[in-house]
């Protein structure tokens, strides 16, 4: 057989095989069954959330409908939630309260964004904390130290005591055990929202605005 007849045997016997193996991979992507399985809104189950007394607090702290937070200063995700959160408890003060949990992302090499949320919890040491986070939030600069310290004192913070409560190992223990309490309720995504401690699933087309009105129409 000449040499180019047995060249093209082969070839054809390359592409035999290889459509044989295309038949069989499709024939087994066929057989595959997937299963939709919707995630609500709302958990059905409640979770335990411990309620610290020095935990920042925002509406009526006798209300029936409780938002807790869990947050990182650095997210912009987190800071449009936390906007539209904050609008209506104070469009809503007797109806609903905000508890605001620590939720720094961090890293093998990093901390993140910690000292930011220990410079925030100095300011609220002073009553400072909804105003100090809040800028915070709205400039990446404000999360680094020279940013921290003019955020502070733009609010008229006594700067030694901020400072040493900065210091204060009390202060970043805080910190991590609402870090700590975030990972044990399996908050993976940031901001996790749990309002009357049901978890609530963000998605991109969710207005949690009207989401909260409507839990605040319902009777508790």
């Amino acid at each position: 057989m000449p040499h180019h007849k047995k060249l093209y045997l082969i070839l054809l016997l390359l592409i035999a095989v290889g459509a044989l193996m295309l038949y069989y991979q499709i024939k087994k992507a066929r057989s595959i069954v997937t299963t939709y399985v919707a995630t609500p809104i709302v958990s059905p189950t409640p979770s335990y959330i411990p309620i610290d007394p020095t935990d920042p607090t925002l509406g009526n702290p006798g209300a029936t409908l409780w938002i807790v937070e869990f947050a990182d200063l650095g997210c912009k995700h987190c800071q449009e939630v936390h906007y539209a959160i904050a609008n209506f408890v104070k469009n809503n003060p007797e109806k609903a309260r905000l508890i605001w949990k620590d939720a720094p992302q961090t890293s093998l090499f990093s901390w993140g964004n910690l000292p930011a949320h220990i410079a925030a919890h100095c300011a609220y040491e002073q009553g400072q904390f909804w105003k100090f986070s809040e800028l915070a939030m709205s400039d990446k600069n404000n999360l680094k130290e020279a940013g921290l310290t003019k955020v502070a004192q733009g609010l008229g913070l006594d700067l030694v005591k901020w400072n040493t409560c900065r210091a204060a190992l009390d202060t970043k223990n805080k910190i991590l055990d609402s870090m700590a309490l975030a990972k044990k309720l399996n908050v993976t995504d940031l901001p996790g929202i749990f309002v009357n401690n049901k978890k609530i699933n963000l998605t991109a087309d969710i207005n949690i605005g009207e989401l909260l009105t409507k839990f605040s129409v319902i009777p508790q």
